[in-house]
């Protein structure tokens, strides 16, 4: 499933809840790809603090976007969202 497609799903929405989700996209974006090349420049997964300064993000924020990449895991796992 695509981010764009992951997107769709939230766009019925008022624009605040809108534009919290196109934030929280980018956070978990950043997370993500941080994750990922520290995964494979270090062999094992970096820790909340690690992960917040890598982000230049809070660990709340850093939060904020690991829910939002699993809450997009188990959509997809469990048919809530059209595969794109």
């Amino acid at each position: 499933m695509t981010i764009r497609v992951m997107l769709s799903l939230f766009l019925v929405t008022s624009g605040s809840e809108i534009l919290k989700v196109s934030m929280s996209k980018k956070r978990a974006e950043a997370v993500y790809t941080f994750i990922s090349d520290f995964l494979q420049q270090h062999g094992y997964a970096p820790n909340l603090p690690e992960i917040a300064k890598g982000c230049s993000l809070s660990e709340g924020n850093v939060e904020e976007g690991l829910n939002w990449l699993q809450e997009s895991l188990f959509a997809k796992q469990s048919g809530h969202a059209a595969s794109g």
